[in-house]
């Protein structure tokens, strides 16, 4: 439960203010190797890495997209920077989708189980950061995706965000599109993954990673 706290804690803290630091408002936190756990602060340079800072891996299925919403960098600054905050009135935008578990790779999700998939968004809009359009879900698309388990635990998280979330690691990284059994990879986003095309292929890799971790 310590363990979840805290991951949970690092995802709303620095997904809020970290990524705002460009338009004036940073807290400073220590550079630990932990924070590679919310991956739109890090880039992941090794199949190692995404595989050992995802809580769980799937094969999954998208059953249908959310309307996207937005939070409010405000909502979340420290007191000291509210009114600087609101007077930059940066937001956020995220999309929710619903996807069923094709398969499990890494962790203990189930063949079957529909799970809330959360994407966020990074690409500065304006004041808005927004998901990438090529990167936003379609229904019945395929994806090997690479997840953080986040649960609110504030107020304001459980507003925003309401229920427990499996969240995608990163934008560019967190997910692999599935193409009749084909894996669609840019090797400028996943240059560890390059020159694959069969999704067996990528989880061997996978499973060899988790096995070399459990070492």
């Amino acid at each position: 439960m310590q363990k979840t706290n805290r991951k949970t804690k690092l995802f709303f803290l620095l997904l809020i203010i970290g990524l705002a630091a460009c338009y004036g408002v940073r807290k400073y936190y220590d550079k630990q190797k932990e924070h590679k756990a919310f991956a739109l602060m890090d880039y992941y340079s090794s199949s190692q890495e995404l595989v050992k800072y995802s809580d769980n891996i799937i094969i999954g299925k998208v059953k249908s997209v959310e309307q996207p919403f937005t939070t409010n960098l405000a909502d979340y600054a420290p007191d000291s920077s509210k009114s600087k905050a609101y007077n930059l009135n940066v937001k956020f935008e995220h999309i929710c989708s619903q996807v069923e578990v094709i398969k499990s790779i890494k962790g203990d999700l189930e063949p079957g189980k529909v799970i809330p998939v959360l994407q966020s968004g990074v690409s500065a809009n304006g004041r808005t950061f927004t998901v990438p359009p090529s990167k936003i879900h379609k229904n019945d698309e395929q994806y090997i995706f690479f997840l953080r388990y986040i649960v609110p635990e504030t107020e304001q998280q459980k507003k925003d965000y309401k229920i427990p979330l499996y969240l995608i690691i990163s934008p560019f990284q967190g997910q692999i599109k599935i193409i009749n059994d084909k894996v669609n990879i840019d090797s400028s986003e996943l240059p560890m993954f390059e020159g694959l095309e069969n999704v067996s292929d990528v989880e061997k890799i996978i499973n060899d990673d988790i096995n070399t971790l459990n070492k």
